[in-house]
């Protein structure tokens, strides 16, 4: 595993909104595909998940729950 402390630049986009840019680490694994976000970072993207297994989340000042889209591996 190898981390890069402070040196990535975060932002939800959908479709109809954009959150703040947020700065965290990039902690990069061997043996994990997807981006995992910690719950500090979701709470300063003003996220609230309303339904992890469905994939349904909304922004902190916004009603409209919203889906996942789908899976991106790089």
């Amino acid at each position: 595993m190898y981390e890069v402390p402070n040196s990535v630049e975060i932002q939800v986009l959908a479709e109809d909104k954009t959150s703040d840019v947020v700065k965290c680490d990039l902690i990069i694994s061997e043996i994990e595909r997807e981006v995992l976000l910690s719950d500090m970072t979701i709470d300063k993207l003003e996220i609230i998940i309303e339904s992890p297994a469905k994939g349904l989340w909304r922004f902190k000042d916004d009603s409209k729950v919203r889906g996942s889209v789908d899976v991106q591996y790089w």
